[in-house]
């Protein structure tokens, strides 16, 4: 929109370049909308006029053009516009026939009027929301809308021309971003909008059903309702989170939570909340999803948002560190949305749904994508951040890690998948091998039942056998629903049917349609059970028929018919077979059988199989496309892990970041802080210089601070408060001045702090008997007030008024009256004074000058009127003027007039006033005054003479304090001469600190106060300070201040001295309690001071006053006493000294001490006795509990019992309060219960039940006290409630109060109670109470110095101990330096008893050159100082020892009074530092082999082989010791003595390093190894050890070598594996650091070298493990588990690894075999033998049984090894060889039958024909044509052959049916006998057999003479034309794993045959040649064979064509016991 205001005009006058553009951009949409509908109206929405797209554009376009935002009601227009094609697009009607039209259109145009007008709203919050969030569906509905133009489909499901949706994406960007600039966060906002308008747009399309939006224009899964309402809430979370109300932001989160946990509950825990229901039924489902499930990774999106809004700063805060927390949450948030978006980019379904669970949507990671951003935006700083490290770097290494981890999660859910497609295959596998058997196992049991019933032969006997065996079939096959027999028509004869089942079909012909005729005719045709494709059976299932023929005597005579039903059929054979699959077999689109429910999302096995006599389809389901928890755990960890790696990152980069603006603006804080200390100073300096102000100000000043506490008073508030400074401070003003709580000093001074204003008042205040003017000001801190001290003022004040009312009487009495005379108007006013003075009555008047005249005497008009004037006309400023007047009555007066203008603001005269005075009276005075002035004249001479010679200052001051006269003795006074002083201020003079007080009094004095005794300091000429006393008075009429000043210095020097003793004596009086008394003697007259009579706690008024009143006071018992000692003073026998009782009024006695001296009279006769009386109770008291409480402390320090303590206490305080009963009751040690420690007086009784009382709330006195923690003070036990539950204990007794005080520790705790009974109920009395409290403390020491002693006991025996077995030499000393305590370890270092040397100085043993040193160290150590130093000290045999000593002074109560000493032995040390001083060059030698030795740890423990691993220690080691030369030789794995060697040698010999012969383990090499311990040696020494052999012959080209260190490799089983040597130093020669870098180095070394054996062992084992299709197991006893198991053991059981492994073995045990099991882990755990092998079943997961066959044994590990094999199959096999036995043995007898039929029925119409061909070409040949006659010979030529046929087929069938006995055979004679038969085929073919020594074997010998003959026959038969034949026998011996046999060889050099047909010739009738070309039938071979495999052996056939062949026989020697019938080969030849 353009940015000029527009006016009235419908256009701009002129538009700028930029906005011509934005014109321009704004009817692009038109424009292209315009083509559309010309050129291209594809993308156009079907079922309107193209035309109407063209209004979107239009008017979008026309309101850019108007600007229509700049006017409202234009706004308004433009909203209207956009709905009213809303409203077009809806009412335009649908063409005939027309489907449903698209929404998009009128949706676009309602939003866009929505939004438009939402702008007309204003700029409220709420507006704007709606507004941006219809802008940002605007903006998603016109994508969608553009991405559909692309679709395939004409007039998509959101078409709306591409015109129209350019238009309404503009549209809503401006919606959006209109008004961004307002506030901040704006990417939060525009992503918060896009979020919102996403979030509508899918709403609305589940509201219309429109699967292109909640699809997002895709087939995939919708994004859900509830997934979009939860975007909503968290877009609305977030604008209140961009507006800065986070708190508020979390209400919308709270359904969001709820939504997303109940997903994820759903999806993980089987759950079934119907949470995708809750608001919405979903009638839109792809991918097979749950309707309305929410993914779970949206669901944990959405949570990471929530959390990334909670962690959010509340307030719009820009906290960094909050803010990346969001950020963090954000980032992994978008990381979830990429994720999914690349897995739809790339169309990879796992990425979408994190493996098999629900997908998210692509909407849904559209919506979580701006989340993301809109929450990474969040902050102040995210661009900045942005181009900072501190911002890229987290997201790269955040999502590194997570790519990472999905790569990884990927990989593991590609290989579960792959898994899970192979177990899905060999499932299918599975499936169709039952399938089969299953048909098979059917149709074989229908081809039994019809052999058998055609051998019943009649039909009665067949009948009965069919029911009978379909009954029984019916029974054992499910799946068979009818069985039917019938003739050989196919029509039913007889039917068995399932109860329930089936169709009568009796009588009815089972070929009824073509389907069912050619399966009948197939099996007339071909025989045998035949079975029909799928097909529908009559009723209605579907299923197949199964027909076997009834044949008897080769003549079909019916059929038998088994009905399948394919549902029974396949749940049956199906039952065990992949169970947890979902199935479906189908035929062509036919559905055979279905089981189960297909996962959602997940794709089948779809393969063929054959089955059910059709190829059948069968699709396998997965049993769950979930991927492993661990795949899902390893994803999310990786997010979070991302997220919090970016969190880290993103906040080390913020700390970084505040660590240097912490630094930057540490250094301003510090250019601050030095700043605010100098502005601090100069603050400091400013208070200072206020607090001096305040100080010296006049005014007293004091401040309080918010709790009304003083925090400053000045001197003078001191002074008027009478308070010291000291007592006010801290304290409140309410609580220092009580009385002023609710007077007007409270109101004012809280109205000043509430309001924040000054206030002033005056005040009386009673206490201090003044007048204060006080004003209030508050301030921060509290209140500051100022006040004066205004009494003085107050008493002008109050004089002013009596002198007001005085002067009133004065003016009556003098005659003064006043006037006044307006000037405008002439009126003249008189007072009624005046008037009275003119003599005039009541109703007389004067209104006028000219009246006023009448009344002047005539002489003195003139005169009057001229002044007048004069004043009125301003040339005169005054009137003053005497007159006479003229009374009525003719008395004429003297009158004195006094007047003054008085003039307005202009300066202008406007009215006279004035007085006048009857000066009548006045003038006769001052003629008698000028009588007096005649003798006033004398008088001032004689006053002149007394200032001259007066000894006081007589000075006269003037009204400013000056002097203006000053008497002579000023100058001998204050050292001024009076001339000094005239001029001078009178205040100048007195003292700094007197001078305000000084002003105030001349002020006082100056306002007519006279001052008689007035006193301050005057500082003299000379700077000495006088004190003066004056007397002044101010005369008023002279102006003047006559004062008298007399240096009263030393007067008042005595008087405070005086004062000063006074007042001590008074305090100290108080203090002491000591009092002053006179005894009159001869008056009988006693005199108390004040103090006395507190004392006797008597007042004045009720004391007689005399000493019998005295003596009733004083205790009876020391009454006499008393008087005896007070008449030795009165006879003059010394001084009165005596202590004594005396009674007080309550009943209490008090102790006094009491002195007097003796007073004589003139005459020296007694007068009285003056004297002293001290109250000393406490003191006694005090003493008597001093005396007690030292007892007892001595007792306690003597470690007496503790009972004996608190019994001495509890007395104590018997004695101290009379009356009292007391106790003291312990804690047991839980805290819980009373124990009585100590009552002796309180009653047996009530001791004994109080004993081990429970302390509660409500226990008593001293339960309740113990479970308080505080006193607890009961005055009446009988009415307080504590003691209700305790009456029946103490009413017995009379105990009426009880006080009970808590003994606590000093850490707190309560450990006893200190209680006080009395028989009567009262209050204590504070003294009593602090008395209690002393004794409960006392009571607490010794209770902890109980416990204490213990500890100390304890402590004691430690500390002796820890003294006595200190390795170190530990003594104590005393101050002088002497032993007073060592150790036995003394006598080790200095070879002296301990006993020796107590009471000896401690230097004695020091160096005499070290003494003074030490000695140092010990007087710092006397004076509390602890020191540690180095000394020599000098052992009894002179050898000397270094030590390191520390004294360590012994302080007792604060004062040292010893030292302890430790002194360790460091000789060794010193001699170690030394050597290791030496040994410091080569320390930095020794850390770079450390260094190295670490290094090389690490490389030679990675994976490598054993000769790599060898080169790599000899590097190594070589590189560490630093060597020219290193070997290592080590011994081979399977020890067999010989040595592998690797070398490294450096460049220096460069030339050996081919050098690679080993050394020969023996000689010095030998010694290594045998003594395994290290050899280091130099090349000199080691050329003269004895085993040392050189290098023999190997010298000349063996390296030489330079000095030698051999390290032997010690193995882990203790033998020496090999050696390590080196040699040639590279410095030096080899030392003991390299030989222990050296052994540590051989360690290392054969670590690796096991280790990289053991591994190479363990890959063996675990391949061969792994690998094995046996079943390997560890097995432990102890704890009935395996320890490791194989996969193939998994693979049996179903169990994963893991599961084996966790579980007990007996739980995969079947129940019948646990016992077995247990018994022999059992024996196995006892060592006890068992059997090898053993068999058991194990359960299956799928519940099926598998059989294991085991072979375990015992190892020294206490494990067992075991072996085994699932052995179910073969022991299926067997039971299907047993009944193949069976069958065999059927077919056996078949086969005896069929010999039978043959070599009679057969054999009888063969003969036939031969005898009647043989007949014809005897008889008829000649008569018969020659086509006859040819037809003829080939018939009998035929015959021929089919009797030779007949004969060799009866020769294979008996073989096993006719076959002998086993006996011992010897094969020479067989073969002799054979070669015998053959002679004369030898003699014609010129052949040869030659044969070795021939075995004798078990067999049947007539069967061994066919096997040769048929074997020799076949040699001769088939032998080459060009050379004669030659046959070789031969035999030898073989161990078969079924015992003992031999192999026989028969070879020839005949024609051979291809090794291709080596099975092929052992078929019956199977030939390699034409008929033609060898005679015979082919059987021969087929009977070697047959007689083979009766005799348990087997037999092979070689052969090379020309070259002859070879059959090798392999015969056991011996048959097996039993053996009948056909047998089974055991092994191969």
């Amino acid at each position: 929109m353009g940015s000029d205001r527009i006016g009235n005009q419908a256009r701009p006058t002129a538009v700028p370049g930029g906005e011509r553009a934005v014109l321009a951009m704004a009817f692009l949409p038109l424009l292209v909308a315009l083509v559309e509908w010309l050129a291209w109206d594809a993308a156009l929405p079907g079922g309107w006029p193209g035309g109407l797209s063209l209004l979107a554009p239009l008017l979008a376009g026309a309101g850019v053009h108007f600007r229509a935002d700049r006017r409202s009601w234009m706004l308004l227009a433009w909203g209207l516009g956009f709905a009213s094609l809303a409203v077009l697009w809806l009412a335009w009607p649908a063409p005939a026939g027309q489907g449903p039209r698209t929404v998009a259109p009128w949706l676009a145009a309602m939003a866009a009027a929505i939004g438009i007008g939402a702008k007309v709203g204003g700029n409220a919050p709420a507006v704007g929301l709606v507004a941006r969030s219809l802008g940002g569906l605007l903006v998603t509905l016109g994508t969608l809308s553009i991405l559909s133009v692309f679709d395939d489909t004409p007039s998509g499901p959101l078409a709306l021309g591409l015109g129209p949706a350019l238009a309404y994406v503009a549209l809503g960007a401006w919606l959006m971003a209109r008004d961004l600039e307002a506030g901040p966060l704006r990417t939060l906002r525009i992503c918060t909008a896009l979020l919102a308008g996403l979030a509508l747009l899918v709403m609305t399309g589940w509201w219309l059903h429109v699967p292109y939006i909640v699809q997002g224009g895709t087939d995939y899964v919708p994004m859900q309702f509830n997934t979009a309402m939860s975007a909503l809430l968290i877009a609305a979370a977030l604008r209140l989170l961009a507006a800065g109300r986070r708190n508020l932001a979390l209400l919308p989160l709270a359904p969001v939570i709820i939504f997303c946990v109940a997903s994820l509950l759903e999806e993980y825990t089987g759950l079934v909340l119907g949470t995708g229901e809750w608001l919405v039924r979903h009638g839109i489902v792809a991918e097979g999803v749950v309707p309305g499930s929410m993914a779970p990774n949206t669901a944990i999106a959405f949570l990471l948002a929530c959390l990334g809004i909670a962690l959010a700063p509340s307030g719009g805060k820009g906290s960094p560190t909050r803010w990346s927390a969001t950020w963090a949450c954000g980032f992994v948030t978008a990381m979830i949305a990429l994720i999914v978006l690349a897995g739809y980019l790339m169309h990879v379904p796992v990425l979408r749904g994190w493996g098999g669970s629900t997908p998210m949507a692509l909407m849904t990671s559209l919506a979580l994508l701006l989340i993301g951003i809109g929450l990474g935006a969040g902050g102040s700083e995210y661009r900045r951040m942005m181009s900072q490290r501190a911002g890229w770097l987290p997201l790269v290494v955040a999502g590194s890690a997570i790519g990472v981890s999905l790569l990884v999660w990927f990989a593991i859910d590609r290989d579960q998948a792959a898994r899970r497609e192979a177990v899905l295959q060999r499932q299918s596998d599975l499936v169709e091998q039952v399938v089969q058997s299953g048909v098979r196992d059917r149709s074989n049991a229908l081809r039994r039942m019809a052999l058998r019933m055609a051998d019943a032969g009649e039909e009665t006997g067949r009948g009965e056998l069919f029911e009978l065996d379909a009954e029984i079939y019916l029974q054992d096959f499910p799946a068979f629903v009818t069985l039917i027999w019938t003739d050989a028509d196919a029509t039913v004869l007889r039917q068995r049917t399932r109860p329930g089942e089936g169709v009568d079909v009796v009588g009815r012909g089972l070929d009824f349609d073509p389907m069912r005729e050619r399966l009948f005719d197939q099996v007339r045709r071909e025989g045998g059970v035949r079975e029909s494709p799928p097909m529908g059976l009559l009723d209605g299932s579907v299923g197949e028929l199964l027909v076997a023929p009834l044949r008897h005597n080769g003549e079909l005579e019916g059929f038998l018919v088994a009905v399948v039903k394919y549902e029974a059929l396949f749940a049956r054979v199906l039952e065990n077979t992949a169970p947890e699959n979902a199935l479906l077999l189908r035929h062509g689109s036919q559905v055979l059988y279905a089981r189960g429910t297909p996962p959602a999302g997940a794709a089948p096995l779809v393969r063929s199989i054959q089955g059910a006599g059709a190829t059948l389809e069968l699709s396998l389901w997965p049993d769950s496309t979930r991927p492993s928890p661990l795949a899902n755990v390893l994803l999310f960890t990786g997010l979070i892990t991302g997220g919090l790696v970016a969190l880290a990152l993103r906040l080390a980069g913020l700390a970084r970041e505040r660590a240097e603006v912490a630094e930057r603006r540490g250094r301003e804080l510090a250019a601050q802080v030095d700043e605010a200390e100098r502005a601090r100073a100069a603050l400091d300096e400013a208070e200072q210089e206020l607090s001096s102000v305040f100080e010296s100000i006049s005014d007293a000043f004091y401040t309080l601070d918010r709790d009304w506490r003083f925090v400053f008073v000045n001197p003078r508030a001191e002074q008027l408060m009478q308070r010291a400074r000291e007592q006010l401070l801290g304290e409140s003003v309410w609580d220092a001045f009580p009385e002023a709580v609710g007077t007007i000093i409270e109101q004012r001074f809280r109205a000043a702090v509430s309001e924040g204003v000054a206030g002033e008042f005056e005040v009386y205040f009673p206490p201090l008997e003044s007048w204060f003017v006080a004003r209030c000001y508050p301030h921060p801190q509290g209140l500051a007030v100022y006040f004066q001290d205004i009494s003085a003022r107050k008493r002008a004040e109050a004089s002013a008024q009596q002198a007001t009312a005085a002067s009133e009487r004065a003016q009556r009495m003098a005659r003064l009256g006043s006037w006044e005379q307006d000037l405008a108007t002439g009126e003249l006013h008189l007072s009624q004074e005046a008037e009275s003075i003119f003599g005039l009555g009541p109703g007389q008047a004067i209104r006028s000058f000219p009246e006023l005249l009448k009344h002047v005497h005539f002489e003195d008009r003139k005169r009057l009127g001229e002044a007048r004037h004069r004043l009125q006309t301003g040339e005169a400023t005054d009137l003053e003027i005497e007159y006479r007047i003229l009374h009525p009555d003719g008395e004429t007066r003297q009158v004195r007039e006094l007047g003054m203008l008085v003039r307005n603001s202009a300066g202008e005269p406007v009215a006279a006033s004035g007085a006048i005075q009857d000066t009548t009276d006045q003038q006769h005075a001052e003629n008698a005054l000028r009588e007096l002035s005649r003798r006033l004249e004398q008088s001032l001479v004689m006053n002149r003479l007394v200032l001259e010679n007066s000894l006081d200052v007589i000075c006269v001051l003037d009204a400013n304090g000056r002097f203006t006269q000053v008497s002579t003795a000023s100058e001998s006074v204050w050292g001024f001469s009076p001339g000094e002083l005239v001029g001078r201020a009178h205040f100048d003079l007195a003292h700094p600190d007197d001078r305000a007080h000084t002003l105030r009094e001349g002020a006082a004095v100056l306002a007519g106060r006279p001052t008689v005794d007035f006193r301050n300091r005057v500082v003299r000429k000379d700077g000495r300070v006088v004190s003066m006393q004056w007397s002044a008075v101010w005369s008023a009429r002279d102006r003047m201040m006559f004062a008298i000043a007399r240096d009263v210095t030393e007067a008042s020097r005595q008087s405070e001295a005086l004062q000063q003793a006074k007042a001590s004596l008074q305090r100290a009086q108080k203090i002491a309690r000591m009092g002053a008394w006179e005894f009159d003697i001869p008056a009988n007259e006693l005199h108390w001071s004040e103090e006395v009579y507190r004392l006797f706690e008597v007042r004045p008024e009720e004391f007689a006053g005399n000493f019998e009143a005295f003596a009733a006071r004083v205790h009876p018992d020391d009454l006499a006493m008393l008087q005896k000692a007070q008449a030795r003073t009165v006879a003059g026998k010394g001084d009165l000294d005596v202590e004594h009782r005396i009674l007080l009024p309550g009943g209490g006695i008090g102790y006094v001490h009491e002195r007097a001296q003796l007073l004589r009279d003139d005459q020296g006769r007694p007068w009285k006795l003056a004297g002293s009386v001290q109250d000393i109770t406490e003191r006694k008291r005090a003493q008597a509990l001093e005396d007690g409480q030292r007892r007892i402390l001595a007792a306690i320090a003597a470690r007496r019992p503790l009972g004996e303590n608190l019994m001495a206490l509890v007395r104590l305080a018997e004695r101290q309060m009379p009356g009292a009963l007391s106790s003291v009751l312990l804690l047991d040690e839980a805290g819980e219960h009373v124990r009585v420690g100590a009552a002796p007086n309180l009653p047996s009784e009530y001791n004994a039940a109080i004993h081990g009382l429970a302390i509660g709330p409500n226990a008593g006195s001293c339960g309740t006290a113990a479970f308080r923690g505080e006193r607890v003070v009961v005055s009446d036990i009988d009415s307080d409630p504590l003691w209700a539950d305790y009456l029946p204990l103490v009413q017995p007794h009379g105990l009426k109060a009880c006080w009970s005080t808590p003994v606590k520790a000093s850490d707190g705790r309560v450990v006893a109670t200190f209680a006080t009974y009395y028989l009567d109920a009262r209050e204590p009395r504070d003294a009593e109470l602090e008395l209690i409290d002393g004794l409960a403390a006392l009571c607490a020491v010794a209770i902890e110095h109980d416990a204490a002693f213990q500890s100390i006991n304890a402590g004691q025996q430690r500390f002796r101990s820890l003294f006595d077995e200190h390795p170190d030499v530990v003594y104590s000393l005393d101050l002088d330096g002497r032993f007073t305590e060592v150790n036995e370890q003394f006598q080790r270092v200095a070879g002296v008893r301990p006993e020796d040397v107590l009471g000896r100085p401690f230097d004695e043993h020091v160096l005499d050159s070290e003494r003074d040193v030490v000695r140092a160290h010990f007087v710092a150590a006397t004076h509390g100082e602890a020191r540690s130093y180095e000394m020599t000290g000098v052992a009894a045999d002179g050898r000397r020892v270094e030590m390191r000593v520390s004294n360590l002074p012994i302080i007792v109560d604060g004062r040292v009074t010893g030292v302890f000493g430790i002194a360790q032995d460091i000789s060794l040390l010193r001699k170690h530092q030394r050597e290791l001083s030496d040994a410091l060059d080569g320390a930095e030698t020794l850390s770079q082999q450390l260094h190295r030795l670490s290094e090389a740890s690490i490389a030679v423990n990675r994976d490598l082989d054993e000769d790599t691993l060898y080169q790599q220690l000899v590097d190594r080691a070589r590189e560490i010791i630093g060597a020219h030369q290193a070997v290592v030789s080590v011994e081979t794995a399977d020890g067999r003595g010989q040595l592998l060697n690797a070398v490294s040698l450096s460049d220096k010999y460069a030339q050996w390093r081919e050098y690679d012969v080993p050394i020969d383990g023996s000689g010095i090499y030998a010694l290594v190894g045998e003594r395994q311990q290290p050899m280091r040696m130099t090349q000199a020494e080691l050329e003269a050890h004895p085993r040392w052999r050189n290098f023999g012959p190997e010298s000349d080209r063996h390296p030489p070598m330079r000095g030698w260190l051999a390290v032997p490799m010690v193995g882990s089983d203790g033998k020496t594996l090999g050696i390590l040597q080196l040699s040639d130093k590279l410095r030096g020669e080899f030392n003991e650091d390299d030989e222990q870098v050296a052994l540590q180095f051989s360690q290392m070394a054969v670590i690796a070298i096991e280790r990289a054996r053991l591994l190479a062992k363990l890959q063996v084992r675990d391949r061969f493990f792994e690998m094995s299709l046996e079943v390997f197991v560890v097995y432990d006893p102890a704890t009935g588990r395996w320890v490791q198991v194989n996969q193939m053991l998994a693979d049996i059981t179903g169990y994963s690894r893991e599961e084996l492994v966790s579980r007990p073995i007996l739980e995969f045990i079947h129940p019948d075999d646990a016992e077995p099991t247990s018994e022999r882990s059992r024996n196995h755990g006892r060592r006890q033998p068992v059997n090898t092998r053993f068999v058991n079943r194990y359960v299956r997961r799928d519940g099926g049984v598998r059989w294991m066959e085991w072979m375990s044994a015992p190892s020294s590990d206490g494990l067992v090894y075991a072996v085994g094999r699932d052995i179910t199959q073969r022991l299926q096999a067997e039971a299907t060889l047993r009944q193949t036995l069976a069958d065999l043995n059927a077919r056996n007898r078949e086969l005896q039958d069929f010999a039978f039929i043959a070599s009679h029925d057969l054999q009888e119409p063969l003969r036939k024909i031969r005898a009647f061909a043989d007949r014809l070409q005897q008889k008829h040949a000649g008569s018969l044509a020659p086509e006859a006659r040819e037809y003829l010979d080939r018939t009998s030529q035929a015959a021929n052959r089919m009797q030779v046929l007949i004969s060799d087929l009866l020769a294979y069938s008996r073989v096993a049916a006719r076959g002998k006995p086993f006996t011992q055979v010897k094969l020479d004679a067989v073969l002799a006998g054979v070669l015998d038969d053959l002679e004369t085929s030898l003699e014609t073919s010129g052949g040869r057999v030659e044969a070795g020594p021939l075995p004798e074997i078990e067999a049947d010998a007539t069967q061994m003479r066919q096997l040769f003959q048929n074997l020799l026959s076949n040699a001769l038969k088939f032998r080459s034309p060009d050379r004669p034949p030659v046959v070789r026998v031969s035999a030898e011996v073989d161990d078969g794993v079924d015992g003992p046999g031999w192999i026989l060889r028969f070879t020839d050099n005949g024609i051979g045959f291809e090794p291709r047909h080596a099975d092929k010739m052992f078929a019956p009738f199977q030939r390699l040649h034409a008929r033609q070309a060898y005679e015979g039938t082919g059987i021969g071979l087929a009977i070697v064979r047959r007689i083979v495999e009766r005799h348990r052996g087997a037999i092979q056939a070689q052969g090379r064509p020309g070259e002859g062949a070879s059959f090798v026989i392999r015969l056991p020697a011996r048959q097996p016991a039993g053996t009948d019938g056909l047998a089974v080969p055991l092994s191969e030849p």
